[in-house]
């Protein structure tokens, strides 16, 4: 098992080294190995091996469905949990979508060919307003960082967060905010 391991991470570093992405499904086969070895840990089973054989591909349908756990309070609570993830990471899409399509390329930064990424820590109320607004991590161009900043006023109100993310009402969350030259307008 770690030598298999240890040639997984080499086959990853190497698709790195040539620019490739590491296919999604790799990552959904180690996701599912931890969340069964998870699972057969707090049922008291044999524990990581069974969890590996469990999730490897090409097994047949008799073995897929008897090295699935029995459904557990916990684990639908981990699915909804999931679906949550999946609403904040839509929701976090919607909010630099809707960022983007008011933000302005500083005319300084597009003849100087600066391009970056400036963070913007943000609180927003229930309903999009922006309440603070801080840099996080400059870019390293004065004006884009101005940008990052100046797009939060000029895009209010922005897509309204999820009610579960909100806490006393609010929610806090670090932006970044690309420029890239090649989209310069």
């Amino acid at each position: 098992k770690p030598v298999a391991r240890q040639q997984r991470m080499a086959n990853a570093e190497s698709r790195a080294r040539a620019g490739e992405r590491a296919p999604v499904k790799l990552a959904r086969r180690d996701e599912a190995r931890q969340s069964v070895a998870l699972q057969a840990r707090r049922d008291g089973a044999p524990g990581e091996a069974d969890a590996d054989s469990a999730s490897r591909p090409g097994r047949s349908a008799e073995s897929a469905s008897s090295a699935k756990a029995p459904q557990r309070a916990d684990d639908t609570a981990a699915a909804q949990n999931s679906d949550g993830n999946a609403r904040n990471v839509d929701w976090e899409g919607r909010v630099l979508g809707h960022l983007a399509a008011h933000k302005r390329y500083p005319e300084d930064a597009i003849s100087r060919r600066r391009g970056g990424v400036a963070k913007v820590e943000v609180t927003l109320d229930a309903g999009g307003r922006v309440r603070a607004a801080s840099l996080a991590a400059g870019s390293g161009t004065l004006s884009l960082d101005r940008e990052a900043l100046a797009v939060l006023r000029r895009a209010q109100p922005l897509p309204a967060p999820p009610l579960e993310r909100l806490s006393d009402g609010q929610i806090r969350i670090v932006l970044p905010i690309h420029f890239d030259l090649n989209q310069a307008g």
